[in-house]
């Protein structure tokens, strides 16, 4: 912590260190009680009198001392807390810089303003001494509290707004508190005393007023803390919860560019750190079963052999880009037609080209997790199939949960997304890609009886179902070229099955054109 002199003494500068010189500064200026003015509670169509101050109103009331307006504010609770004797509920955002905040349940009744000055001034003195002796009874030990559990980077935006500055209902002299925390001479210790890693999870999730998207909030810390600091607390969260933060954001093409294009300031060890995060943001470490329990009976080649799966918050967001694709018929899936649109050509515009952004965007990134993972693994295994239930990168189907034309448009985002990276990876690195499913049912399509039959008598779905399978044949094709023979058994099952629904649509069409005749009755 650094140490600053005050015009008390030499101390640590903490949020309660100097929320303690407040307090003094306000016992030392209420000594002069005549530069005071009182504001008493509005009710009843006038304000009250002091006589109206009677043991129950106080104990009902707390008062806010404004240090920088000399003004005395007498504040009843809330109807709904009138037997509470906490105010911490009142302290609330901009509550909490109006002033010295201080129950008044033991204030002495007053015949005028002097005399409450007076006996509020002994008031605070008595609970000044108690607090330093860390009783916690003090008429503001409310206050006191939040303060000295205070993270002063929460409250960065009373620094750096000019409203703040100008408020009314701010007092300045209490502000400057926040001002001398976040100061150039503190800020180090500010950020990184108590929850060092705090900064990071707020640039990331935009947590505490970090509104605007990651670079936005990078500049908006920028203005007081130096990029080395936001880097260290970037750093101090390695081993808390720096993966799920870097999930949420959604700018990972700038975050990318933060941590490991602009970043001449980390360490080596640092930048491996972050590789990690940023890797597991994308991929989730797994084991294949084990066939025995005992030791002996294991295969050890294949059993429990570690391999990356997608990880299932990744695959959400994909999710939602093929959502975006199917809603706004992109070149992803198709060309648009606007004759079957009834958005604004600007508006569409505008949503294509933020829908591209987001697509490109999130692809670059995925590309890049592929090569950190090479750097971070010698021998990275790589499932291209995921094997959760429910997930978007599967590439076999129950067709009772699938709308034909969406399937189409399913199949060629995947496409879209994941081949040119598959491809460019391997053209490169040495990442061993597999087609795995946790599954016993080895092929394209199941439920498939409804499928069929409408097959059998109408020409629209054979041909939508010849372009799906078209699209997973090229799909097929190309996982081919980059899983090797020894661990391509599964994929090439699916494609013999890919194959055979090939020839049971080609046989469907010519049942509907009568070019071959069925020996059976349709069933009716």
């Amino acid at each position: 912590m650094k140490q600053t002199k005050n015009n008390y003494e030499t101390k640590t500068v903490t949020p309660h260190s100097l929320y303690l010189d407040y307090i003094k500064k306000v016992i030392l200026e209420m000594g002069n009680f005549t530069k005071w003015d009182v504001e008493l509670p509005y009710a009843y169509g006038r304000y009250a009198d002091f006589s109206d101050l009677t043991r129950e109103t106080l104990c009902s009331s707390y008062a806010v001392i404004s240090l920088e307006d000399k003004k005395i504010t007498v504040v009843k609770y809330s109807s709904s807390r009138l037997n509470s004797n906490s105010i911490s509920a009142f302290l609330k955002n901009d509550e909490l810089l109006r002033g010295l905040t201080v129950q008044l349940n033991h204030l002495p009744q007053s015949s005028n303003e002097y005399d409450f000055i007076i006996s509020l001034k002994k008031l605070i003195l008595e609970g000044f001494n108690t607090s330093l002796l860390d009783v916690e009874n003090s008429p503001f030990s409310d206050q006191e509290e939040i303060f000295n559990t205070l993270t002063p980077i929460t409250m960065f935006k009373y620094v750096v707004d000019p409203k703040y500055k100008e408020s009314k209902y701010i007092d300045n002299e209490m502000l400057e508190i926040l001002r001398t925390l976040l100061s150039k001479e503190n800020i180090e210790a500010s950020v990184m005393n108590r929850t060092p890693e705090l900064l990071s999870r707020i640039i990331l999730r935009g947590d505490f007023y970090g509104n605007g998207e990651f670079n936005e909030r990078v500049e908006y810390y920028s203005q007081l803390v130096p990029k080395e600091l936001i880097l260290k607390s970037f750093s101090a969260n390695l081993n808390g919860d720096l993966q799920a933060c870097i999930q949420d954001c959604q700018q990972k093409k700038d975050l990318y560019n933060f941590l490991f294009v602009d970043n001449d300031i980390s360490t080596d060890n640092e930048i491996l750190g972050f590789k990690e995060k940023f890797v597991g943001t994308f991929f989730i470490k797994r084991k294949g079963p084990q066939s025995s329990n005992f030791p002996f009976l294991r295969n050890e080649v294949h059993d429990g052999k570690e391999f990356y799966s997608l990880n299932d918050r990744f695959l959400y967001r994909i999710g939602d880009i093929q959502d975006e694709c199917q809603q706004l018929n992109c070149k992803h899936i198709d060309k648009y037609d606007e004759g079957i649109s009834d958005i604004s050509d600007d508006e569409l515009k505008k949503k294509l080209e933020d829908h591209y952004e987001k697509f490109d965007e999130l692809q670059f990134v995925f590309s890049k997790a592929l090569t950190f993972l090479e750097e971070l693994d010698d021998e990275p295994v790589i499932n291209v199939n995921a094997i959760d239930n429910c997930s978007v990168s599967k590439y076999n189907f129950d067709i009772d949960e699938y709308y034909l034309p969406g399937l189409l448009g399913f199949i060629k985002t995947l496409k879209e997304f994941f081949i040119p990276v598959y491809k460019n990876i391997h053209s490169e690195g040495n990442i061993n890609f597999v087609f795995n499913e946790d599954d016993d049912h080895l092929s394209i399509f199941y439920n498939t009886k409804g499928l069929e039959r409408c097959l059998k008598g109408n020409d629209w779905y054979a041909n939508l179902t010849e372009k799906i399978l078209l699209e997973l044949e090229q799909t097929f094709n190309t996982f081919s070229e980059i899983i090797s023979e020894e661990n391509r058994d599964e994929l090439e099952l699916f494609q013999m099955d890919l194959e055979l629904w090939k020839k049971k649509v080609s046989y469907f069409k010519k049942v509907q054109k009568k070019e071959v005749y069925r020996f059976v009755k349709d069933k009716k």
